[in-house]
């Protein structure tokens, strides 16, 4: 009460405070920053990460590779005059800038040759001659034939797409950096204008990384004002008062500038996970302050005359009603600080605070400025008679006649449940690399025609380590290397394979003069190993034109077997692991002294997102425990804690089987819904159970109480249903697949928690609540008791001048 009357006596000087507050969070959101890098994603798996990295070190980040992709549209090839010219002129800019360690491309290629009557001198050779010719086309698909590490790598075979592969140095790595550098290589691309009949497109895991970033920030700062747009309607339509709709958009847009500006200013960023938190904590925010202005109206119509008295109570009544379903969200997304993932410790913490300042928010802004509006458009004899609206006379009929038939609600609730569990069955954990966007978005296409034409983009890397230098390029090991390429290459979702055993027998081809098909390295002749030292040797010599250093260590002792893969799913990437893992095992058993394992962003991708999904399990798991633990606690009640679990309970199963009949599959962001659901779906159940304490304590019976609380909480809890699941649409228009799918199942979720809460809720009470419990003073939680006891009498607490209702908008 204390609070209220400050918030009432000092008001303006709040709203002065407030509003200082919400323009400088308001200033710093601007500044709010994303981070996509798999660093941020996976943070927290640190024995995938560390040893990736160290790899990397080793032989080259393949995560700071762009490539620029040129694709014949029309009726000649990339090995056209035109087409040529510009990509002569193109790679040369390009390798030229800021950043770009090294170019690989067609028209750049030095081909290694052996100078006539210089012993082993090796010179070199363009792949495309300084002077094109009508003849050079030929003469291209001639060498090319001898050259299988370009033909199909930097060519495609049909020769109707080709790529300029560009190595950022690492320090690229970091995000503003690599959108510098893709801002310059997209200026030099619009810098030279393209021949008719081709295509270009920037490809490449940094390429896809940044544009994600540039979607979640337009994103953002799209869809919340659309939200707020979508809510005002709404609003006005129910509350049919401009004051009384503008109002909640005013509390959580300042609970939000707060959160914004705090995440700036502690250097806080949003990545793929978290991306949907602000339209989340918008419509989660919109809930508890459609029930506080709902009651403030039910006050008004009490003493019309007293704003100020009637916005005294509506605190009184809200502040812990609105502090219960805060604290249960806040524990939803709590849960998540036990993972192992540094992004749900995140996700977690920042939806904390977010929930924290949006309770304060709703508190201060409404409780300041409630009387200076007109309430929403209530009739004083409604109210009176608990007939507020066809809604609540609909959902206080449903639930009355519900209480009647208790049993037979919750038979049929249980077979719905047991529908959705069969269903559910057919519920698999899978993710994929790429599913943040459809199969429609220019990117998904640039990949999908890499994958089909130019070696493919995605990387599972193969590291061996040998306990002796220059272990491999003994004979054994050399041709165990060359095994497991060859058994890599033929499992399902392999696109190419590259390894120091292609590079060196492409190095001896060009020395001697022989097809590459007929080079044979190493083996356990002493010719064999002679012809294998001997191409070390030149690829050592000729490193600036091979570079054997991305594929072997300079002192023999590690090498590297590059696989790039199609983005097949964790499901089926897991089990390729499997079978690899087993296969290496075979192939580099222990006394050899050679150590094979896997690493790369697949690997690392794969392994992290199953450990995520599971994490994310769990915490569902640890958070419904605690969440009905903390209700129980608060009303001071076991049985309310119990009677809460079914209606919250159900819907989750449901909507399980909701996934598993739409054909989807348990990735993080689908399983992000059970989370977040959780905390926001009990919000409806702790303000109908409060209401209902409030009721029961007036008669104890409990069919009466059920339909007075639906009659007069039932609006508010519908109301507020609609607008989570009308705010979280607008994420619909999202050109985000992670995003949407986010919508369309936390919205299924509420939708089935309201019809938990309208028809299992008053089925639980009816059954299992004791009504000589509810005696004034009976139970132990006094302060619940006086927060949820109504005022002895419609008028003004003392000390209350009656006051002129505010002036008409």
């Amino acid at each position: 009460m204390r609070i209220a009357r400050f918030l009432l006596r000092y008001r303006w000087w709040v709203v002065a405070c407030l509003s200082a507050l919400t323009l400088t969070g308001a200033a710093l959101a601007p500044s709010l920053q994303f981070d996509f890098t798999p660093q941020a994603v996976f943070e927290g798996n640190d024995d995938l990460l560390n040893y990736d990295e160290e790899f990397k070190r080793v032989f080259g980040y393949q995560d700071a590779v762009l490539l620029v992709v040129l694709e014949a549209t029309g009726g000649d090839d990339v090995l056209g005059e035109a087409a040529l010219a510009w990509q002569v002129r193109v790679a040369g800019e390009l390798q030229a800038l800021t950043h770009v360690q090294r170019a690989e491309a067609m028209v750049l290629l030095q081909v290694p040759r052996r100078i006539p009557g210089v012993g082993l001198a090796v010179g070199s050779q363009p792949l495309v001659p300084a002077a094109l010719t009508a003849d050079t086309r030929q003469r291209i698909n001639e060498q090319l034939h001898h050259l299988p590490l370009v033909d199909g790598e930097l060519i495609s075979r049909d020769r109707r797409a080709t790529k300029i592969v560009l190595f950022a140095d690492a320090d690229c790595r970091e995000a503003a950096r690599m959108r510098d550098l893709i801002a310059r290589v997209k200026a030099t691309l619009d810098r030279s204008p393209l021949p008719a009949g081709y295509a270009v497109h920037l490809s490449g895991l940094p390429a896809l990384r940044m544009d994600i970033v540039q979607g979640l920030r337009e994103d953002l700062f799209f869809l919340l004002p659309v939200a707020g747009g979508l809510f005002l309607i709404i609003l006005l339509g129910e509350f049919r008062r401009l004051g009384a709709a503008l109002l909640p958009l005013a509390a959580v847009g300042a609970g939000l500038a707060w959160t914004v500006g705090l995440f700036v200013l502690c250097g806080q960023e949003l990545n793929i996970v978290s991306n949907v938190l602000p339209v989340m904590l918008f419509v989660i925010g919109m809930a508890n302050c459609v029930h506080m202005v709902s009651r403030y109206g039910e006050e008004i119509v009490r003493t019309p005359r007293r704003p100020i008295g009637a916005a005294r109570r509506t605190v009184r009544f809200m502040l812990l009603a609105c502090l219960l379903t805060s604290l249960t969200t806040m524990v939803g997304f709590a849960s998540l600080l036990a993972a192992r993932s540094a992004v749900l410790q995140a996700l977690g913490l920042h939806a904390v605070i977010g929930v924290g300042l949006l309770y304060v928010s709703t508190i201060t802004v409404l409780g300041t400025l409630l009387p200076s509006v007109r309430p929403p458009r209530l009739d004083r004899g409604a109210v009176r008679d608990h007939h507020l609206h066809p809604v609540a006379r609909l959902v206080g009929w449903a639930g009355h006649l519900i209480a009647r038939n208790p049993r037979r609600t919750l038979a049929g609730g249980a077979v719905v449940v047991a529908a959705a569990l069969v269903l559910a069955r057919g519920a698999v954990v899978n993710s994929y690399m790429m599913e943040t966007y459809d199969e429609s978005h220019p990117g998904i296409k640039t990949l999908r025609l890499v994958e089909r034409q130019l070696s493919g983009i995605l990387p599972l890397e193969i590291s061996l380590e040998a306990d002796r230098e220059q272990a491999f390029l003994g004979g054994d090991a050399y041709e165990r290397t060359a095994q497991a390429e060859a058994f890599a290459a033929g499992l399902e979702g392999v696109v190419s394979t590259r390894s120091y055993a292609d590079v060196l027998r492409e190095v001896y081809a060009g020395l001697t003069g022989q097809s590459y098909a007929a080079v044979v390295l190493g083996g356990s002749t002493a010719g064999g190993q002679a012809r294998l030292t001997l191409a070390g040797q030149i690829a050592r010599r000729t490193a600036n034109l091979v570079h054997p250093e991305m594929f072997l260590s300079a002192d023999g002792r590690r090498a590297r077997i590059l696989l790039r893969v199609r983005d097949i799913g964790s499901r089926k990437m897991l089990a390729m692991i499997a079978t690899l893992t087993n296969r290496l095992g075979e192939i580099f058993p222990p006394h050899l002294g050679v150590r094979a394992c896997l690493t790369g962003d697949s690997y690392v991708h794969a392994k992290a997102m199953d450990r995520f999904v599971r994490d994310l399990f769990w915490s569902l798991v640890s958070a419904t425990v605690v969440i009905f633990c903390v209700i129980a606690l608060l009303f001071w009640s076991l049985r309310v804690g119990l009677i809460a679990v079914l209606p919250n309970l159900a819907p989750l199963l449901v909507v399980l089987g909701y996934i598993a009949l739409r054909g989807y599959e348990l990735n993080a962001g689908n399983v992000v819904v059970f989370a977040v659901s959780i905390g926001i779906a009990v919000d409806n159940t702790i303000h109908f159970l409060a209401r209902f304490r409030e009721e029961i304590r007036l008669d104890g019976d409990v069919l009466q109480s059920i339909r007075r609380s639906f009659q007069s909480a039932g609006r508010a809890v519908v109301l507020a249903t609609f607008l989570i699941v009308a705010g979280l649409s607008v994420l619909l228009f999202s050109r985000f697949v992670p995003s949407r799918r986010f919508a369309e199942l936390t919205g299924v979720t509420l939708l089935s928690a309201l019809l938990g809460n309208l028809l299992l809720l008053p089925a639980c009470l009816v059954l299992f609540w004791k009504p000589h419990r509810d005696k004034p003073g009976a139970d132990g939680g006094a302060q619940v008791q006086a927060a949820f006891t109504p005022d002895p009498a419609p008028t003004a607490p003392a000390g209350d001048a009656p006051t002129t209702p505010a002036a008409p908008e």
